[in-house]
Parts: C-alpha cells; sequence; structure tokens
C-alpha cells in the first residue's frame, strides 16, 4: 500500500505576522493622518472671514463735485483735516460732504466701492476690480474696470459714474501687501493676502460664486460696502 505524503505546512514564524501587522498598522495612521490634514486644508479654504470691519472712520473720505465742505456734527470744521478722496475719475482731491445729520451725501449717478481691510495697518495698495462676466470673474487680466487705491485708515474709496456700469457686474477687491501687483497665494491655490467680493463672497472664483456676488447697477447713487481678509 502506497503511502500518501501530505504537503508541507508553511510554517512561519510568528514574529513576521507580528513585524506586518505593524508595517500595516503604520500606513493606517499615516493615511489618516493625511486625511484629516487634507479636510483641514479644504475648511480653511473656503471659511468666511471670521470678523468684518464694517465701520468707516470718522472723516469718511466720499467723493463730491464741488469744493464745499459741509460740516457734520462733531467734524472738524477746518477743510485741512478732511482726508482726500483717493479716486482716480476725480481731477483732483474730492472732500466729503455730510448732510445735517452726518450722513455723507453722494454725488449723483454715481456707485462707491468703499473697501475696508483687515491689515490696516499694513502698507500696499488695495486693487478693485468689476467684473461683468463669470468667464472674467476673479482674473486680474480681464476686469470690465479697475483701480489701485492706497488705503487710509485700513479704507479706500473709489466712485464711479452708473452710466459705466452693465446691467450686472460683480466686485473684486485684495490687498496687495507687497506691491507685486498679483495676488498671492499658497497651498491649494489658498490666497495669502487679504481679499474678497461683493455680497460677502470669500469662495473661489466660478460661475456660482459670481451670481453669488452679482449686482445690479444702481438706479440712484450708492456706497457698496467690501471687506477684504
Amino acid at each position: 500500500m502506497t503511502e500518501t505524503s501530505m504537503p508541507p505546512i508553511d510554517a512561519e514564524p510568528q514574529g513576521k505576522w507580528v513585524q506586518r501587522w505593524k508595517e500595516s498598522h503604520a500606513s493606517l495612521l499615516i493615511l489618516f493622518a493625511v486625511i484629516i490634514i487634507v479636510i483641514r486644508l479644504v475648511q480653511i479654504t473656503f471659511a468666511p472671514p471670521e470678523t468684518t470691519q464694517d465701520n468707516a472712520p470718522a472723516a469718511l473720505p466720499l467723493p463730491d463735485q464741488s469744493s464745499a465742505v459741509i460740516n457734520a456734527p462733531n467734524q472738524p470744521s477746518d477743510p485741512a483735516d478732511f482726508k482726500p478722496l483717493q479716486d482716480g475719475d476725480a481731477a483732483g482731491p474730492a472732500m466729503m460732504k455730510f448732510d445735517e445729520d452726518g450722513t455723507p451725501v453722494l454725488p449723483p449717478g454715481t456707485m462707491v466701492i468703499q473697501v475696508s481691510t483687515s491689515k490696516s495697518s499694513d502698507q500696499g495698495p488695495i486693487r478693485v476690480a468689476i467684473y461683468d462676466s463669470p468667464d472674467a470673474f476673479g482674473s486680474e487680466a480681464t476686469p470690465l474696470l479697475n483701480k489701485t487705491l492706497q488705503p487710509v485708515e485700513g479704507f479706500v474709496f473709489w466712485a464711479v459714474e452708473l452710466s459705466r456700469l452693465p446691467s450686472t457686474f460683480a466686485i473684486g477687491a485684495y490687498h496687495d501687501l507687497d506691491s507685486n501687483k498679483r495676488l498671492n497665494r499658497a497651498l491649494f491655490n489658498k490666497p495669502t493676502e487679504p481679499y474678497g467680493f461683493s455680497n460677502g463672497v470669500y469662495s473661489a472664483p466660478s460661475e456660482s460664486s459670481y451670481a453669488e456676488a452679482m449686482l445690479k447697477r444702481p438706479a440712484a447713487s450708492q456706497l457698496v460696502k467690501l471687506h477684504v481678509h
């Protein structure tokens, strides 16, 4: 009678299994850490700013079509104490004007864009742009109108005639801290300089974010506020 021999049993040392388990466990920990980091970066990228500066300084550098100045309550009486408007459309510095209750008076047929920055103590201009389509939105090369302004106490003001505006548009701005004429970015294309769009939009430029930031051309003079963070 012929005996059938059994195949040899693969008796792998127990230590090798322990080593393999440790290696796979370490890989899982690394993968888990990478997932956590990616989630956190996405949260930081799309999170809105924690604070919004909405109040302009006591002496608003708003435009005025005449050289006359109407003093508001508790405002300095010397015109030299008023800050000039940073306005490329004006021939020279225009002085602010108030009505009787201290409300700034806007010139007729004008939209004034007020931009405040979270880096009010930093140097560098604030660059403002008006876009008329989703394709152009957020591009520094294709805005309908754009202006570079030097902030005063963290604010800039840009007066734009309503006749120059399309029926719908969006506004974008950023604080060019290092004056290199571009918005600096870091990992995942996240901006590292204060930026923002109209209607408080801070998400990446796209067709949907353009729709969120879109404004209608006002029928009368209007003050539009943006905050870059």
